[in-house]
């Protein structure tokens, strides 16, 4: 498969960054991701998201990757790792090869700390968990369309907006909504429960400029602890020069996130 035309378009209070996608004998799909315009300087403007995307995806039907593009030094040393690891499960998964125009070390960014948020229990226990830290405090929120609730979802999507946006208020944090077709290519070739990983990770490769760590929150305990494709073994393996993602929650079943925190704190 081949990553190409890699661009990023200014539309209204918008901003798409996109790239052309082509699977082996397929015809030629953009895969995109939009956000709010006025978080343009998070963006980053290689090609890092789309291999994270995909990887997985293309593990499983046994396609070489071409980037017509550049990627991180430090996410391309560590996608043998990744392939590695995802073979030692045993899922199906097998090693691809991965060429890329270029290969560069990031720059050194932004201090912020992102976590991804859908406003249920597991991430409102990672907020909740690092809000009084002094290192380590979430300073934004990150909400997808595109994943749990899909593109076509738009009530849904605005109801749920409008209640992180509420969250946000009242916390004095900012939050970022990321509109994406991440799932709608990937499903095809891979079920969701693997894919979800490496399309969280590509959204935190896109606004990497802005974000020094990245928390995904884990939903499965570590005593309970299966091979899937978000997983604490695999998530840091998409980490870049200086930023970071980092599974976060795994030290608490959801029942007891919802007794011990959750249940007694208000954000509304």
């Amino acid at each position: 498969m081949i990553i190409r035309n890699i661009k990023r378009l200014i539309s209204g209070e918008n901003i798409t960054a996109s790239a052309e996608i082509q699977f082996n004998g397929s015809k030629s799909e953009t895969m995109f991701f939009i956000i709010p315009k006025k978080f343009h300087s998070f963006l980053s403007p290689d090609a890092s998201p789309y291999l994270a995307a995909l990887l997985i995806p293309c593990m499983k039907t046994g396609e070489d990757i071409t980037i017509e593009g550049t990627i991180s030094d430090k996410l391309n040393s560590s996608i043998p790792k990744i392939m590695n690891l995802l073979i030692s499960w045993k899922k199906g998964f097998s090693k691809i090869n991965i060429h890329a125009s270029r290969i560069r070390r990031d720059d050194e960014y932004y201090g912020n700390i992102g976590c991804f948020f859908s406003a249920g229990v597991d991430s409102f226990y990672t907020y909740l968990k690092h809000k009084k830290k002094r290192k380590g405090k979430v300073t934004h929120l990150i909400f997808v369309q595109g994943f749990d609730i899909d593109l076509q979802s738009g009530k849904l999507f605005d109801v749920t907006r409008k209640h992180i946006e509420q969250i946000a208020d009242n916390e004095k944090i900012a939050y970022i909504t990321v509109k994406t077709n991440v799932a709608s290519i990937t499903e095809p070739r891979l079920i969701w429960d693997w894919g979800h990983g490496g399309a969280l990770a590509s959204i935190a490769l896109l606004l990497r400029k802005g974000f020094k760590s990245v928390y995904i929150a884990g939903s499965v305990a570590t005593k309970h602890l299966f091979p899937y494709g978000t997983h604490p073994d695999l998530d840091k393996l998409w980490s870049t020069e200086y930023m970071t993602i980092i599974h976060d929650g795994i030290e608490r079943d959801r029942l007891d996130k919802i007794v011990s925190i959750v249940s007694r704190k208000r954000l509304l």
